[in-house]
């Protein structure tokens, strides 16, 4: 059993998992970290880094995720918006479904750069962990890395499709359906207390059921 000469811990092969010192540094040494994350990262690698905030995620989450390889996070927090979309939209409350939407767009836009800065040092630890040289160190970051464009894509298109329905649900319960129950209730039959109401067609059969409180 080896033990880190730099904090104690104890060693799996060359390597500690707790401060990252490697026995075999020869080849490490000379491996700058900053080339590794750039590789990693491949496009745009200054926008994705110890940022505070980042406009893609804003306006592209949770696609944007999932296009950095972010999976569970991105399908996280995909299943999140699918989820609260529904509630809202049976809620039937127009504020409360666009401050929802404001929020469940703002929080990743603030949180990404970290996590992603996270999953990229942490990967960086485990290929360094195995002592390569730097031409291996930078393919493997360019492999574990870099960006999935037909995952975005794919995501993106159902992602508008959510958007979408979920505009048309705001625009038509919040706006017009109050106007449009108005004009039902106007020449509806109802109950003492209006909560069982309904239309008839011209033939006498039931066009709209429902209730006009």
């Amino acid at each position: 059993m080896k033990y880190c000469p730099n904090c104690g811990k104890e060693m799996t092969g060359n390597f500690c998992s707790n401060c990252g010192y490697s026995n075999n540094q020869n080849n490490n040494s000379t491996i700058n970290r900053d080339e590794l994350l750039n590789a990693y990262a491949g496009k745009n690698a200054a926008k994705v880094y110890n940022r505070g905030w980042n406009w893609c995620a804003l306006f592209f989450a949770p696609v944007y995720y999932l296009y950095r390889k972010l999976w569970v996070e991105g399908i996280i927090l995909w299943a999140a918006i699918v989820l609260l979309n529904l509630i809202t939209n049976l809620i039937g409350n127009a504020l409360l479904t666009l401050l929802i939407e404001f929020i469940i767009l703002v929080v990743p836009a603030i949180l990404f750069s970290k996590i992603y800065t996270k999953k990229a040092n942490k990967t960086i630890d485990l290929i360094l962990s195995t002592n390569p040289s730097r031409d291996q160190a930078l393919l493997e970051c360019q492999r574990r890395g870099g960006t999935a464009t037909w995952v975005a894509a794919i995501f993106g298109v159902l992602y508008g499709i959510v958007v979408v329905v979920t505009i048309i649900a705001v625009v038509f319960y919040g706006i017009l359906w109050p106007n449009i129950k108005e004009g039902l209730c106007e020449e509806a039959i109802c109950n003492a207390n209006r909560t069982e109401c309904y239309t008839l067609d011209d033939d006498g059969s039931i066009d709209w059921e429902g209730s006009c409180n």
